[in-house]
């Protein structure tokens, strides 16, 4: 995974699972099948650059007061089937960061394509997201390996 944040926050985004931490979007490599965009304006032209085809941007701000002009031609060639998709969210304090931390955990296991339970993966239950059978899952603590996922997202 692949955060662009200011140095300071580095170190925390690493902690929340970040492999890779860039100043800018135009220093990140992709493509990606998510991305999470807060800035809006050239920061989410360039997000638009960098999807991956049937990936999936989510803006959830703008925090630029840029205005973003979107046109069909920036998503072909090269970004077909990609989604460009709005979240509101409001709230503040403490528990921003759990929630941040949570949608980190769940592009995590799309992004690994694992074949272990969503639930237990990103609730963190599974020592490895490579787990495939419930027996081994239940001994993990899973309380619903009847339902584990092997579907590829």
């Amino acid at each position: 995974m692949t955060a662009v944040a200011a140095d300071r926050y580095v170190s925390d985004l690493r902690d929340l699972g970040a492999d890779e931490v860039v100043a800018s979007i135009e220093l990140a490599e992709g493509p990606f099948s998510l991305i999470t965009e807060s800035v809006g304006g050239e920061s989410l032209a360039h997000a638009i650059e960098r999807i991956a085809p049937g990936g999936t941007i989510v803006m959830f701000g703008t925090s630029s007061g840029e205005l973003t002009p979107v046109g069909f031609r920036q998503f072909v060639p090269g970004h077909e089937g990609a989604r460009l998709q709005s979240f509101a969210y409001y709230t503040s304090g403490p528990d921003v960061g759990a929630d941040i931390g949570f949608t980190a955990r769940v592009a995590r296991w799309r992004s690994a394509r694992s074949s272990c339970c969503p639930d237990c993966f990103v609730a963190g239950r599974c020592s490895s997201p490579e787990c495939t059978s419930a027996a081994q899952h239940q001994r993990q603590g899973c309380s619903h390996g009847d339902r584990m996922s092997t579907k590829t997202l």
